[in-house]
């Protein structure tokens, strides 16, 4: 997961919607729809980049492997101290990570997930992409979709996927979702294991500094309550 998104909030979001369906046939439909959703961000990326920056951006997406910077500067035919400079420039802003091997040093895009996006928005580049999911269907039996589904359908891993998911909306600042998929596991938590109640009530407290910080006392005060009834709850099933 870290290594596809780079480590961004905003993608983990992504694929626990994508990967929370039950029908492995939408998956096709889903990953598109939810891509397109993503295109005003990735088209804001590239009207931030400008001149050469772009264009050394655009070569490392374009490839299919990590380049060094002597293969970046070949193929965008910008002189190698430049495409250096950019690159550290690149990487200073999060957009490229480097990874040394050897003597030399590799760079790639921060989220692959960007450089799907671009290969759809190239001729032909559907195809390539449905033809990927394609594998990704037929590469689990029908038998094993059907385990993926008992699996996924456990409450605690639905608990813990659900935490992890209010976590990244709340680093974005979207706390009406995160607020949204709380209440969704409210009911269930006080039964679950003390490190998930513990987890669930510290992402109580980040919503409660959230909203009072902007005023929404009423929020606030009923995730309070919220906090203080399942310790209340904890306290009476350790006696």
């Amino acid at each position: 997961m870290t290594h596809l998104t780079g480590g961004s909030p905003r993608l983990v979001i992504f694929f626990y919607e994508l990967i929370a369906r039950d029908n492995f046939e939408d998956l096709e439909k889903v990953f598109f729809k939810i891509l397109d959703e993503h295109t005003p961000y990735y088209r804001e990326i590239f009207q931030l980049l400008t001149g050469q920056k772009r264009l050394i951006f655009d070569t490392i997406i374009s490839s299919e492997s990590p380049m060094t910077p002597k293969q970046i500067a070949e193929k965008s035919r910008i002189d190698a101290s430049t495409v250096i400079t950019q690159l550290r420039r690149l990487e200073k802003d999060g957009y490229v990570l480097s990874r040394p091997a050897g003597r030399e040093t590799f760079y790639e895009v921060r989220e692959r997930l960007f450089r799907l996006w671009r290969d759809m928005r190239q001729p032909l580049g559907r195809n390539r992409i449905s033809v990927f999911l394609d594998f990704l269907k037929l590469w689990y039996t029908s038998e094993e979709q059907k385990e993926i589904k008992k699996i996924t359908s456990n409450e605690s891993l639905e608990i813990v996927n659900t935490l992890k998911l209010v976590e990244a909306y709340l680093s974005l600042d979207k706390v009406v979702e995160a607020i949204t998929e709380i209440e969704l596991v409210k009911s269930k938590i006080v039964d679950q294991e003390p490190y998930l109640i513990e987890e669930f009530i510290n992402l109580c407290w980040k919503i409660i500094f959230k909203e009072l910080i902007i005023k929404n006392l009423g929020s606030g005060k009923k995730h309070i309550n919220i906090v203080f009834d399942l310790k209340s709850r904890l306290k009476k099933r350790n006696i």
